[in-house]
């Protein structure tokens, strides 16, 4: 996997948001192993987190979408 796309919809009071993770290695050393996200309170860190956790736990709120995909297959978008 050298890019993560993630889509997501009314998710915990995320409207919109699309981003691609870059992973990918140039120049032989790797872009990023990890993400940290940060920011200012109130600017939905804990939402991003609660959606992955509903995702894991299989609960996710009607209405709400994810949607993930990895550019190792043109077939590996996830849809939740």
């Amino acid at each position: 996997m050298k890019k993560l796309r993630i889509k997501m919809h009314n998710c915990y009071g995320i409207e919109s948001l699309e981003y691609d993770f870059d992973f990918s290695i140039e120049g032989g050393s790797q872009k990023a192993k990890a993400y940290a996200v940060y920011a200012p309170n109130g600017l939905m860190k804990t939402s991003f987190a609660k959606s992955f956790e509903a995702i894991s736990n299989g609960q996710m709120k009607r209405g709400s979408t994810i949607e993930i995909a990895d550019n190792s297959s043109p077939k590996s978008l996830k849809k939740v």
